[in-house]
């Protein structure tokens, strides 16, 4: 790993700059008028005082306690606090709320002002904000709200292609701690088609986030479900930052936090209507809708629902496996296959403590067993590698690694994305057909172990989506491929072309690669 270098003081202005220039040149045709005009002043101000600007807005608590602001490289802060408030980016004193002053005062200010008031100092925090009700001008701290945040924060994930607009990944390349991802940007063809759909977006996704009482669940389903049904089906290129989805997907949350509240009768009608409105029989809400339907005195129709779901793909299991269930619970249990079940072709007997389910190994307590397995393996000489999702992710980047980076227009349109936009779509597929095939004939040709070796001389380092780097070394991921082969790889990581990480589902936890045969001893377990 490389050594960190340090960044100059006025790092924030710096890599705000960059990025809010790159959103504009992204999607600043879909800015106002007026959120033009603030972008340019900011652009315009002093450095310190733009500088100052931008310490702010990254400041996760809002608004900012003027005592704890003491940015570096600032020489007259006061003067550049002042200046921020003229030109208009800035609220103070007066201009903030009493109640978000009340909310930036500390516990040993809360008690004193209680004191000053006569009433009682006792209690949590929150029982001395509810005793304070009001502040006079001259009572709490001094706080610094910067205004047009949100704005700023729309043109960093406008800059970035991204949900949250983080410049973490932003400092940390700068700084050299993590090295971005590169490949060829072009020109993109933007996250949204007009305005209405950016602010449909960010309005769905505060939505999605937003808690919702047990008692209001059902209620703010219905509402989410009618908007759904106004709202289009994006495309496939659009669908990563679609209003559509972050309804739906919050939509699904939601009606699974229910179940823990409402009888399943009052779910099932609106799971209907949500896997209609998806379209997909294998989604997830399908699935619950199967679950929710037999809790309902409906087994036929949970068997139906079922049974259009099973597929070859991972979550199809489910489907099948629940499908089974019902079956057999009506007397049919022929009308579903269940899921093979593979008897272990051995029993470990591992020499560590264990308590239920949590292992003590070398005196280490807490272990999985998974954790536990693979340590007693080592220590015997057989080579063996927890896998979870992460060995599949990284096996797939490295073996599609031309596919993964193909030139492809409007998949990398922001120089430190990690992933193209289109992964886990269908477009993923159809714009890359031809690089597809070619990969297959060189694993064929070379093995698949040769590609994963040049690849991570190539990519080592890189922060790539679903890659990591120091969980295994080159050599391990080397034996691993090619002790699968090319033609069982390539149908195991197949399917993570067309359903990126979803696609892991099912994949085993624990990889054993050719090694020596071992005795065992001890306690034992069926792995």
């Amino acid at each position: 790993m490389r050594s960190p270098r340090d960044l100059p003081v006025d790092y924030p202005l710096t890599l705000t700059r960059a990025v809010v220039r790159r959103g504009l040149v992204i999607e600043g045709h879909l800015l106002s008028a007026g959120e033009r005009s603030v972008i340019a002043r900011w652009l315009s101000l002093p450095d310190a005082v733009a500088h100052a600007f931008a310490r702010l807005i990254g400041r996760e608590r809002q608004p900012v306690r003027r005592d704890g602001f003491n940015p570096p490289g600032i020489d007259d802060l006061e003067q550049v606090l002042d200046d921020l408030r003229t030109a208009g980016f800035l609220d103070r004193h007066d201009s903030v709320p009493w109640t978000l002053r009340r909310d930036a005062m500390k516990v040993p200010e809360l008690k004193t002002l209680c004191r000053q008031r006569g009433v009682s100092t006792s209690g949590r925090r929150s029982d001395l904000l509810d005793r304070v009700d009001r502040l006079a001008t001259n009572e709490g701290p001094d706080v610094l709200r910067p205004r047009h945040r949100f704005l700023f924060n729309r043109l960093c994930r406008a800059g970035l292609q991204s949900h949250s607009g983080d410049l973490t990944t932003v400092v940390l390349s700068e700084m050299q701690v993590q090295c971005p991802a590169k490949y060829p940007v072009g020109r993109g063809i933007g996250r949204w088609r007009n305005r209405a759909c950016m602010l449909d977006y960010e309005d769905a996704v505060q939505w999605r986030y937003s808690p919702t009482s047990d008692d209001e669940l059902l209620a703010d389903v219905d509402a989410a479900l009618l908007r759904a049904c106004t709202e289009e089906p994006p495309s496939p290129a659009h669908w990563r930052f679609s209003a559509w989805r972050q309804i739906t997907e919050g939509l699904t949350t939601r009606l699974r936090s229910s179940e823990s509240h409402h009888p399943p009768c009052d779910l099932v009608d609106r799971y209907r209507r949500l896997v209609g409105l998806i379209g997909t029989p294998s989604h997830d809400s399908a699935h619950r809708l199967a679950m929710v339907l037999e809790k309902a005195g409906d087994p036929e129709g949970a068997l139906s629902v079922c049974r259009a779901g099973i597929s070859n793909a991972p979550e199809g299991i489910r489907f099948s496996r629940t499908g089974h269930r019902i079956a057999k619970s009506l007397g049919r249990p022929e009308t579903v296959a269940g899921v093979p079940k593979f008897p272990p072709d051995r029993v470990l007997a591992l020499p560590h403590r264990r308590e239920g389910r949590i292992w003590s190994v070398n005196d280490e307590p807490g272990v999985s067993v998974e954790a536990a397995v693979v340590s007693w393996l080592v220590a015997a000489g057989r080579p063996a590698f927890r896998a979870e999702n992460d060995l599949w992710t990284t096996l797939f980047v490295l073996l599609y690694e031309p596919v993964f980076f193909a030139a492809v227009e409007g998949a990398w349109p922001a120089p430190l994305l990690t992933r193209p936009l289109d992964l886990g779509t269908d477009s993923f597929v159809r714009k890359r057909t031809a690089a597809i095939d070619v990969r297959h004939a060189e694993m064929d040709r070379r093995g698949p172990g040769a590609l994963v070796a040049e690849a991570w001389d190539q990519r080592f380092g890189e922060r790539i989506s679903g890659v990591h780097w120091y969980r295994w070394s080159k050599e391990n991921l080397v034996s691993v491929a090619d002790a699968i082969g090319a033609a069982a790889i390539q149908a195991v990581l197949k399917p993570f072309l067309f359903r990126w990480r979803e696609a892991a589902r099912g994949l085993p936890d624990l990889v054993l690669p050719p090694g020596p045969g071992i005795e065992d001893s001890g306690e034992t377990i069926s792995t």
